[in-house]
């Protein structure tokens, strides 16, 4: 069971030491923070159609060993766990949103009739997301909440695309996750 696992990588951070190693490898590339170790899971959740992804198969030892990594993640992952376990990529994985003048990286995951949209760096604006635009094949969204936040999230779906707007208050400094969720049960096309 994957809420297990979330369970487990939490209650670990306490006895892992730290090697004094300052960053861990994945798919070749090193991080240095828990934000790019967090943007990493990101794009291979929403890439991987796997239902039964396994995120501790996916930390490797140097990210185990790293304290300030691992802890960074398992805090993150107890936020935001919910769209990344047992969640597959929307039928659209990523998009480059608008907020402000500036784009955003957007990630998506689907689990039953949610989809879950990573925004990797919110920016000091509203977030203008296009593929659920009332003119895209999409069911109207019934609901939007922050994932670790109790704060009501102001929205528009519109031609445009969805508008959100910026949350008063961030429950991380690394990715946040909407979860919206859909007036009818939502299948990709």
């Amino acid at each position: 069971m994957r809420i297990k696992s979330v369970i487990i990588i939490v209650s670990l951070c306490s006895f892992i030491a730290s090697s004094g190693n300052a960053q861990t490898n994945f798919r070749g590339k090193k991080y240095t923070t828990s934000a790019e170790l967090i943007n990493a899971l990101i794009d291979t959740v929403s890439n991987t159609p796997d239902r039964d992804f396994n995120v501790g198969g996916w930390i490797d030892k140097a990210t185990l060993n790293n304290k300030s990594l691992f802890e960074g993640l398992s805090k993150w992952l107890g936020i935001f766990g919910e769209g990344i376990y047992n969640t597959t990529p929307w039928n659209i994985n990523r998009e480059n949103a608008l907020s402000g003048r500036q784009t955003v990286d957007v990630r998506f995951t689907k689990k039953n009739n949610n989809v879950y949209v990573f925004v990797k760096s919110f920016k000091d604006a509203d977030i203008l997301i296009h593929s659920f635009s009332t003119a895209a094949n999409v069911k109207p969204i019934n609901s939007i909440t922050l994932l670790g936040s109790t704060e009501r999230i102001s929205w528009e779906q519109k031609e445009e695309g969805l508008l959100i707007e910026k949350p008063e208050v961030f429950p991380s400094d690394a990715a946040l996750i909407f979860k919206l969720t859909f007036q009818e049960y939502y299948k990709a096309p």
